[in-house]
């Protein structure tokens, strides 16, 4: 799964749960019913940027070659919760926002190593992301 490398938009979040973007039908019909109600349009569904982003770039690059899309939503879910929860517990700041914007900056790299073709998922958040396979 080469989840990571779908994960830029609009402005720049400083945190992984900032700037609430409405899912599209494809990502929402795979993902089923996995947003909040949007904040300024209750009718939609929204995920952070960040995460909607990377579930875009796990679920409909990969859907393709998968069985049962509701499975691989499962696992690219299971995946960016995990990868998440791996750069927040392994970063510091002076603060708790300080600290959530490195986690942030830790992962971009990451992804923008990917994106560019230049970069390797580090071992131990290959193992995270192997963990959530089905």
């Amino acid at each position: 799964m080469s989840a990571l490398s779908a994960c830029s938009g609009s402005g720049h979040p400083t945190g992984f749960d900032q700037q609430p973007v409405p899912l599209s039908e494809e990502l929402l019909a795979a993902l089923g019913t996995a947003g909040r109600p949007c904040p300024n349009d209750p009718s939609e569904q929204c995920l952070p940027v960040i995460e909607r982003n990377f579930l875009e770039g796990c679920v409909l690059a990969e859907r393709s070659r998968v069985g049962d899309v509701s499975d691989l939503a499962a696992s690219c879910q299971c995946a960016y919760d995990e990868i998440v929860s791996f750069y927040r517990d392994n970063t510091s700041g002076e603060s708790p926002e300080a600290a959530e914007e490195a986690a942030l900056d830790q992962f971009e790299e990451v992804n923008d190593a990917l994106a560019s073709g230049e970069g390797v998922i580090p071992a131990d958040v290959q193992a995270l992301i192997d963990g959530c396979a089905t």
